[in-house]
């Protein structure tokens, strides 16, 4: 099922007592095209998420980046999680890790992957049997077809588009 994203903090699973426990888990070079190379891309993408609901000051929040991308994603998220690859794949594969050996299951309600990324869909497929609520966020043109149909929510972030400007600095 496809949504559009207003206010993906406040989703729970209907009927199961949470914890109120979610973690997101975030794809930071498939949401700005690449390394973050600049504070302005990593600023923007914090805007584009605290400010639309998207992640909250609950939330574990883990990104996914090279090396390249670490010094500003870390000045701009102090109390985030980073978790380095570099090569192709890497800011995925780093992520992957996360999910396949830290039983998240056990941890938490909920998991939000802010990617598009097909590399994902085995992993959330398990997690779902485990009972975990998964909903993935990404770009309209970059998701996988896979990744919507194991997870139980599917956000477009375009929609936040119209609700927030870019500009790059020169």
């Amino acid at each position: 099922m496809v949504e559009m994203l207003t206010d993906v903090a406040t989703m729970a699973r209907p009927g199961i007592p949470t914890r109120g426990r979610r973690i997101v888990l975030i794809d930071i070079e498939n949401i700005v095209g690449g390394a973050v190379t600049t504070l302005d891309q990593a600023q923007w993408a914090k805007q584009l998420f605290e400010n639309r609901g998207v992640v909250n000051d609950s939330d574990q929040l883990i990104f996914g980046t090279c090396r390249l991308g670490a010094v500003n994603i870390g000045a701009t998220w102090q109390s985030s999680r980073i978790v380095m690859q570099d090569g192709d794949d890497g800011a995925d594969l780093a992520l992957l890790n996360i999910l396949e050996t830290e039983d998240l299951a056990s941890r938490y309600d909920e998991v939000l992957i802010i990617s598009g990324d097909h590399i994902f869909t085995d992993a959330i497929a398990a997690l779902r049997a485990d009972g975990v609520h998964v909903t993935v966020a990404g770009w309209a043109d970059h998701l996988s077809a896979h990744l919507r149909l194991v997870a139980n929510t599917t956000y477009f972030l375009d929609d936040l588009l119209s609700q927030t400007d870019y500009t790059e600095a020169a």
